[in-house]
């Protein structure tokens, strides 16, 4: 949305950087597409055309008015996996482990519902005496009998009084839902990259292993070259080209934080084991094998050479910033 009040179904086109008002995050049921570019000699041929866009979510709390208006292509940018093309059906993430995210919800609640069915106090009564059924006929008596039960069930400590029936407790067995819990964790982890134990943690209160950290790390350094790279590139384009961006000059380049990169002890521990294959080296009359600024480097510290090319601290100011201090 942009300011001046442009007509949303005519293209976005600005020519200053300030000039987007909001930027509105949809569902994809929240836009349709009504037309189709059916010009083969169009550059965008078998690209939506226009946009039907609908403000309200479906299962939305609060819907709010619903509106319906048509939106330009220029207005809309997808976000989605297996939409790179720019058109607006992508892959779902968790398409491929839905089945399995449903079943682990089924089991779930079906264990729970489970305990709470047989926690709470069920019989079946039994009336073996002619009379007492017989007596039970009476609607006023099986009234009376039936609030008895349902006091009883409503209770915490009350009596039943059965008048000369039985009441055969129902209890069941419940099988451990665990294992088929565990085989649907196992397929949404196979399914989304991620491992189990990084997906739900450690049963035992440990930390997920050193593997299970590099292995999400590689998914994720994947994920971020093959997916996301593409998509943030193509946003970047597509602002520039509405005018919302300046025009890049080079070549797009994105640079993410190196998930593999070792953490502190692991790069000391390195520092140090290369300082020992130099010890060792030169104990057996060769010479040392990686350098000092190798293994400063390895340490996560400057090399050495770099620190000679500083500049030399001005001793006369040194001097004069001590007598001041003095003074």
């Amino acid at each position: 949305r942009e300011a001046g009040g442009a007509r949303p179904d005519m293209p976005l086109k600005v020519r200053s950087t300030s000039a987007m008002v909001k930027m509105v995050p949809l569902y994809e049921s929240q836009l349709e597409v009504t037309n189709w570019v059916t010009d083969f000699a169009s550059a965008d041929y078998g690209m939506p055309k226009d946009y039907q866009y609908t403000s309200q979510v479906p299962g939305a709390r609060n819907p709010g008015d619903m509106q319906s208006l048509t939106l330009h292509p220029s207005r809309v940018f997808v976000f989605a996996e297996g939409a790179d093309d720019g058109g607006i059906y992508g892959i779902p993430a968790l398409e491929a482990c839905f089945n399995a995210l449903m079943d682990a919800e089924k089991i779930r609640c079906g264990g729970s519902e489970g305990l709470f069915r047989n926690a709470k106090q069920r019989f079946a009564i039994e009336i073996d005496d002619q009379t007492v059924a017989n007596g039970l006929r009476d609607p006023a008596l099986k009234k009376q009998f039936d609030d008895g039960v349902d006091d009883f069930h409503k209770g915490f400590d009350n009596s039943l009084m059965l008048l000369g029936a039985k009441a055969n407790n129902l209890q069941s067995s419940l099988q451990d839902p665990m294992p088929y819990w565990q085989i649907c964790m196992n397929e949404i982890a196979a399914c989304t990259g991620i491992p189990v134990t990084i997906l739900i943690g450690q049963m035992t209160g440990r930390l997920a292993s050193d593997e299970d950290q590099k292995q999400l790390a590689k998914f994720v350094k994947e994920r971020r070259e093959n997916t996301i790279n593409p998509m943030l590139i193509r946003f970047i384009q597509h602002m520039a080209g509405v005018g919302l961006l300046p025009m890049p000059r080079a070549e797009i380049e994105i640079e993410w934080e190196n998930m593999l990169e070792a953490t502190d002890s692991e790069k000391v521990e390195l520092a140090s084991k290369m300082a020992t294959t130099n010890k060792t080296a030169m104990d057996a009359g060769d010479g040392p094998i990686y350098t000092v600024d190798e293994i400063r480097e390895a340490a996560g510290y400057d090399p050495v050479s770099e620190l000679d090319d500083l500049p030399p601290e001005n001793d006369d100011m040194d001097d004069a910033d001590d007598a001041e201090a003095t003074a």
